[in-house]
Order: C-alpha cells, then structure tokens, then sequence
C-alpha cells in the first residue's frame, strides 16, 4: 500500500500541477482579453495618418484651391462685366427712348 500511496500522492501533485497552469492560462486569456479591449482600434499611428496629410499633400490642396479661386474670380468677373454691360445698354436705350418722347412732343408743341 505504500507503492500506492506513492502514487496517490504522485497523481495528486501532477493533478494539481495541471489544475494550476489550467488557471494561470485563464488568467493569462482574461486579462488578454482585457487588454484587447482598451486597445485602439485602428491604432493611434494609423488614424493619424488617415486624417492628416503630408506637407506636399497640403502643398497640393493649396494650389488646387488657389486655382479653383482663380477660377471662380474669373467667372464673377465676367459676370460683373455683362451685368455692367447690360446697365450700359440698358441706359443708352432709355435715353434714346426719352429723346424720342422728347422730339415728338417737340413737334406736337411746335404746331
């Protein structure tokens, strides 16, 4: 019976043993899992890159945008020069019209 009490406690420290590394890999996996769920995610270094651009980048939008002003500055000039044109020609007009009133009410006097 001692060989068997020998063993019994042989079992009982292997069975331990594996009982005790079986909760340590729990342990291990929870506190992973926590850790996985403070993690950002995407990471910091990858959002950034996402949401900033490099300075040739911004140099670029710069320029684009400078031309896209250039161009929108062009088009209301244009627009100021037909509406001035307009103006002008709508006053020459009306001042034609007012000579011509003028004239025949110089003649329906003059009679």
């Amino acid at each position: 019976t001692a060989f068997m009490q020998e063993n019994t406690t042989y079992f009982i420290v292997i069975g331990a043993a594996v009982v005790a590394l079986a909760a340590l890999a729990a342990l291990v996996s929870y506190v992973i899992s926590i850790a996985s769920a403070f993690r950002r995610s995407p990471p910091l270094p990858e959002e950034v890159a996402k949401a900033y651009v490099t300075k040739r980048e911004f140099a670029e939008l710069k320029d684009e945008l400078q031309a896209e002003r250039n161009r929108v500055d062009s088009i209301l000039k244009q627009q100021f020069d037909l509406l001035r044109e307009l103006t002008d020609k709508t006053n020459q007009w009306q001042l034609g019209v007012e000579r011509m009133i003028g004239r025949i009410e110089g003649k329906v006097n003059g009679k």
